[in-house]
């Protein structure tokens, strides 16, 4: 149907010329003779050939909307609903979503997020999905933390400046799902890291978030130039816990594909043991693995910088401030562990002195 909405505006695109001279029907102060909430103001007015962009962009937009309709998959959602709320906003489709998307913690009417997440801890959970998503605990920790999922992936419907606004509540609500995670995987499975599958689960959620965000500063240009050092620092810092918790998952998998993957040998037939959803969490570790490499030379790159003079620093007390006031939107991330303002003085020394070697 949206096909069908968008052949017929080209047509009239296309015809437009033969038709006669609306004009006079448009009447571009009609917000002063309706009863609105706010200061009347003068309706902007478009091109012909801007009026039909909007309308093709508003058609294009609730036909992704439509697709996005169609996922079951907890990931394929959280990826999807990022990357549509990266789209120029249009109004129509926006409010089309926002009053779709999410009603009664069921996702587009079809299926709840209970179910969702459920599906989602299944895939997992190597060797122990299955299992665990039957027994009775699991199932009460998932749906009593449904709301928290649910308000991460809301997140993405919000412009960005309220995405940062409100994302410190959703890190705070993010560490009482860790803690639920941590305390029930040693009810069921007893202590050790290594037995840490809700832990795990919830953790990367929470991880991957606040590298994106941390990330998507530098394109919204929130940085000055002297934050640079510190933010790629701090990024590296939650990397590091990235990193460790896709070993703990993927050191579950095949073996012979492990193997496989390490010599080079064999490797597209071992890879046809992986579940789809192994291969996807597999080859998104190496690329996360690529970007902490970046961020780690950028990091080396900006504490250069700083070492040089390159740049004009503030005082000593004066940047201890402003880094932990950057830093403070993950107060509440008490899974992550906190880095001092000296910890970060140290790695940048740590720098100057494999300059002053030459490495």
């Amino acid at each position: 149907m949206i096909n069908s909405c968008l052949k017929a505006l080209e047509v009239v695109r296309e015809t437009l010329e033969h038709s006669e001279n609306c004009d006079s029907y448009f009447i571009d102060s009609i917000n002063k003779s309706l009863l609105i909430h706010m200061p009347p103001r003068k309706t902007k007015t478009l091109s012909k050939q801007d009026t039909f962009d909007e309308l093709a962009s508003m058609l294009t937009h609730i036909q992704t909307i439509l697709e996005l309709s169609t996922l079951r998959d907890l990931y394929d959602i959280q990826k999807s609903l990022h990357s549509f709320s990266q789209l120029k906003r249009h109004i129509i489709s926006r409010a089309y979503l926002d009053a779709n998307v999410f009603q009664n913690e069921v996702y587009f009417g079809e299926i709840s997020l209970k179910q969702l997440a459920l599906n989602a801890l299944e895939e997992f959970a190597v060797g122990k999905g299955k299992k665990l998503v039957t027994n009775d605990q699991v199932i009460k920790f998932v749906e009593e933390n449904v709301p928290i999922l649910e308000e991460m992936l809301s997140n993405n419907l919000r412009n960005k400046s309220q995405q940062r606004r409100k994302i410190s509540k959703t890190y705070h609500n993010l560490t009482a799902f860790t803690q639920d995670a941590y305390k029930l995987d040693q009810d069921l499975f007893g202590k050790g890291d290594d037995k840490n599958v809700l832990f795990l689960w919830v953790v990367d959620f929470a991880l991957k978030l606040m590298i994106r965000q941390l990330l998507e500063g530098f394109e919204q240009s929130i940085y000055a130039d002297e934050d640079h050092c510190m933010i790629f620092y701090f990024t590296d810092h939650i990397f590091s816990f990235l990193d460790r918790n896709f070993n703990s998952v993927v050191s579950k998998y095949d073996k012979e594909f492990l193997s496989a993957w390490q010599t080079k040998q064999d490797l597209p037939k071992k890879k046809k043991k992986l579940t789809e959803f192994q291969k996807r969490f597999f080859y998104e570790s190496l690329y996360y693995k690529a970007i902490q490499n970046y961020v780690r030379v950028m990091l080396r790159l900006s504490s250069i910088v700083i070492i040089k003079g390159l740049i004009k620093m503030p005082e000593e007390q004066e940047l201890k401030s402003r880094y932990y006031l950057r830093l403070r939107i993950f107060d509440r991330a008490y899974f992550l562990g906190k880095n001092e303002f000296e910890e970060y003085q140290q790695t940048v020394k740590l720098v100057e002195q494999k300059e002053v070697l030459g490495e």
